[in-house]
């Protein structure tokens, strides 16, 4: 998929504007003020990363199971 430079800083200010909302309401937040379907497809995207980070790195890895 390619996106133009405008539609990036769309998606960027939609990403930081969707982690302002609490994450059951992101997804109904995105429909209400994004249209465009691949717009908002890229930002659930991102979302779905930064969960999946946060999880991620909020997990301390030293002394799991390492003796």
């Amino acid at each position: 998929m390619d996106l133009t430079p405008v539609q990036w800083e769309r998606i960027k200010a939609l990403f930081e504007a969707a982690l302002q909302q609490q994450p059951a309401r992101r997804a109904s937040f995105l429909v209400r003020i994004c249209p465009e379907a691949e717009v908002r497809s890229e930002v659930e995207k991102l979302l779905t990363n930064y969960d999946e980070a946060g999880s991620f790195l909020s997990d301390p890895f030293l002394g799991k199971g390492i003796r």
